[in-house]
């Protein structure tokens, strides 16, 4: 089987392993900032974790939301009209902010009222928080392939990407 182009068609599962592949890079990319920044500003601005983890979360936003727009999941291969949206900008940001709070969550819990190693908390929370956001950025955040209508019947007022 190939494409239009002539070129071979990926098989079935390739696309997937390529975009959790990337997920992987561009999360990572994101979690490394984020972790610096906390651990930072615990051992050097003295700093408690819980407001670390706000100033580390506001760094690694950016770097995530244009990382997955661009990179993970793009425009041509979710149904978007754009890489970047207001509709996929908000979707995220509610999305990185349940894993925020999450993540807070638990560094509260486990760092801070039960003491355990704060790198190692950031760290396992970090990597458990990425699954989550994986399947809901795929799912929902990003995704533009939507059938809904309008209550008048106009498709693209419910466009993730309409203005």
């Amino acid at each position: 089987m190939t494409t239009l182009a002539g070129n071979p068609a990926p098989r079935p599962g390739t696309e997937r392993l390529r975009e959790i592949g990337v997920f992987l890079v561009v999360g990572g990319a994101a979690s490394l900032v984020h972790l610096a920044i906390a651990v930072l500003l615990v051992e050097i601005a003295a700093l408690r974790p819980w407001q670390a983890n706000i100033g580390a979360f506001l760094c690694a936003l950016p770097v995530s939301y244009l990382g997955h727009s661009y990179l993970t999941f793009t425009a041509r291969r979710n149904g978007r009209a754009s890489a970047v949206s207001r509709a996929t900008l908000s979707r995220f940001t509610l999305l990185a902010l349940v894993g925020f709070s999450l993540n807070q969550a638990s560094v509260v819990v486990f760092a801070e009222i039960l003491g355990l190693p704060f790198r190692a908390v950031m760290l396992a929370t970090i990597v458990a928080i990425a699954a989550l956001q994986f399947v809901l950025g795929k799912l929902w955040a990003f995704n533009g392939a939507r059938s809904a209508t309008s209550p008048n019947g106009d498709a693209a007022a419910l466009r993730p990407d309409a203005p």
